[in-house]
């Protein structure tokens, strides 16, 4: 069991007749408008994102497999995990998609989304790759004040 590669993109377009994928805005690096009042707390930001992975296994591989994949603050403070199904029906390969709305932020800085993997009978994942995401935190005015 493998991972070949894992990375963000705005979205992920599956051709039903090709069945060849177009990766569409791939990013490392975001901006994210915050209301000053709400600076060190847990801020839900509304963000349209999807994480896809491309995985092999061997032919003779006959497990099932789950993902998961976590992701932590510039603290290493885990915000969430979102468990995935890695089935690999009739195939040695497979791409995963996670669509995501929103994303926690708590600070500036580089947030990890870790890439994990297991056999259904094991009770530990194991760490496939990390994918890091720089969030840049810009205040936003919600209240403007006149100066009459």
């Amino acid at each position: 069991m493998k991972n070949i590669w894992s990375l963000l993109c705005r979205k992920a377009l599956i051709d039903s007749q090709t069945n060849t994928i177009s990766l569409i805005d791939s990013f490392e690096e975001i901006e994210i408008g915050i209301d000053p009042s709400a600076k060190g707390k847990n801020v839900n930001v509304v963000v349209d994102f999807e994480l896809v992975s491309y995985w092999i296994k061997d032919k003779n591989d006959t497990k099932n497999y789950l993902g998961s994949v976590e992701v932590t603050d510039p603290n290493n403070k885990i915000l969430g995990s979102f468990p995935f199904s890695l089935d690999f029906a009739n195939s040695n390969r497979l791409r995963a998609r996670l669509q995501f709305s929103s994303m926690i932020v708590t600070v500036q800085g580089e947030y990890i989304f870790h890439v994990k993997y297991k056999s259904e009978d094991e009770g530990k994942f194991t760490k496939a790759t990390e994918i890091p995401l720089l969030v840049k935190v810009v205040e936003t005015i919600n209240n403007l004040k006149s100066n009459k």
